[in-house]
């Protein structure tokens, strides 16, 4: 174990999570990510103490870490409480490492305590690289001696060398970052090296350093150097009606037996293949690919005969089992960021049950669907509260078998299947 990582054990945590009340699902996600990766965070009000003081907790919260990661945001920027927190940590000269979650300007108070050269900008989706790039810019500030400026760029090029870069790779023509020399992409806000402001340079290219393409086009021409004359291995060709003493004229022919070279069978047979291969395409054409289907069904309205829908399907005279249903390949989430559901049908009155379980990956979700297709075709769904954990959406099943789907939103905007399996009916 380096010695760093000795060190990194002595205190209680090593960073302190401020944040809005309305930003908990991503300040937890964060939190989540940071431990998963050995760094022992402290974040309200999981680490206050029962009775506790509020205030005082969070004072020695603050103490008690080398690094305090603020959440920020448009909620975060007016509110009073992470202005405390920020300030509590500017006196006691902790590190702030501003995690960017909105495209919004700091307020003049807010500037004033967070005008650090190391912001992390989080806007872009997906947040998970983004979050990566913290945990590891967090893990070389607290195991090593480096500067955050160091560390940030360090994590940077960590990421980008293993194929996971943050999604705006540097420009060849760029400009650099005034803070510490780092090319820009072109329309980033903040250095992806040190995380300082910079300036918009969209606009114009002017006084940005030439391109690879550009200097070989303005570079001055070698002199030209006569190209050697390599011996011919193919007999020189006779011109038309051109005749060899001692022989009878051949017959005239207006297509040479080589063309620049080369036999003029092989031209020919190309034509043939380029024919067979156009022909191919539309005899064949390619069919597009089938993508999981996470959409909700067409729903079909039966004639429940006068009675509720629920006493319909809790009936021995609900049509059951009239149509074909098949669930797709379910799309897990990363390492870390799981999510956890229970399913289960009850056996005499067909009702099913899903039960949020928690999990890591809270904070990247959005919203989500509940959708159960019934074995006759009818479609019912209904929504669970992820940020209560055992969260519970009950529909009404059939005494058939039935397709029941949890689809996630994430902040990104991806639908993803997390659950989606065939629930039969069992009657003892």
């Amino acid at each position: 174990m380096a010695e760093g990582q000795t060190d990194k054990k002595e205190n209680h945590h090593d960073v302190f999570i401020s944040y809005a009340q309305e930003d908990k699902p991503i300040a937890d996600a964060v939190c989540a990510k940071l431990e998963a990766h050995t760094i022992r965070c402290w974040i309200a009000p999981r680490d206050i103490p029962p009775g506790r003081n509020f205030p005082e907790a969070i004072i020695e919260g603050i103490e008690g870490g080398k690094v305090v990661v603020v959440i920020f945001s448009s909620f975060a920027n007016k509110s009073p409480h992470v202005m405390r927190e920020l300030t509590n940590a500017v006196n006691k000269s902790r590190i702030i490492i501003p995690f960017r979650i909105e495209d919004v300007e700091p307020s003049k108070s807010m500037e004033y305590l967070i005008s650090v050269p190391h912001w992390l900008d989080a806007v872009t989706p997906p947040i998970e690289k983004h979050i990566d790039l913290l945990a590891k810019t967090i893990d070389c500030i607290i195991t090593t001696d480096k500067s955050s400026i160091a560390c940030l760029a360090h994590a940077t090029g960590e990421l980008k060398e293993g194929g996971q870069g943050t999604g705006t790779e540097p420009d060849h023509r760029s400009a650099s970052c005034p803070a510490c020399q780092a090319p820009l992409s072109l329309g980033v806000k903040f250095c992806e090296a040190c995380g300082a402001p910079v300036f918009d340079h969209t606009s114009t290219t002017e006084g940005m350093p030439p391109s690879p393409e550009d200097i070989r086009t303005t570079t001055t021409p070698a002199p030209h150097q006569p190209e050697p004359v390599l011996p011919s291995r193919a007999p020189p060709q006779k011109e038309v009606g051109e005749t060899v003493p001692g022989k009878t004229p051949a017959k005239q022919t207006m297509v040479p037996s080589l063309i620049f070279g080369l036999p003029s069978w092989m031209f020919i047979g190309a034509g043939i293949i380029a024919a067979l291969l156009i022909i191919a395409v539309f005899a064949f054409p390619p069919q597009e690919e089938l993508l999981p289907n996470t959409s909700t069904p067409i729903a079909v309205q039966p004639d429940y005969g006068g009675m509720s829908e629920t006493d319909y399907y809790r009936s021995s005279g609900a049509r059951v089992d009239t149509v074909i249903l098949t669930v797709v390949p379910t799309q897990t989430m990363a390492k870390d960021t799981e999510l956890y559901f229970d399913v289960s049908k009850d056996s005499s009155k067909a009702l099913v049950t899903v039960q949020f379980n928690g999990g890591p990956g809270t904070g990247l979700v959005r919203d989500n669907r509940v959708v159960l297709t019934r074995s006759d075709g009818t479609v019912t769904e209904g929504r669970l509260n992820l940020n209560q954990r055992l969260s519970t959406v009950q529909l009404q099943g059939s005494r058939g078998t039935d397709r029941i789907q949890v689809i996630v939103i994430l902040h990104s905007g991806e639908e993803r299947s997390i659950v989606d399996k065939l629930l039969p009916y069992r009657q003892y």
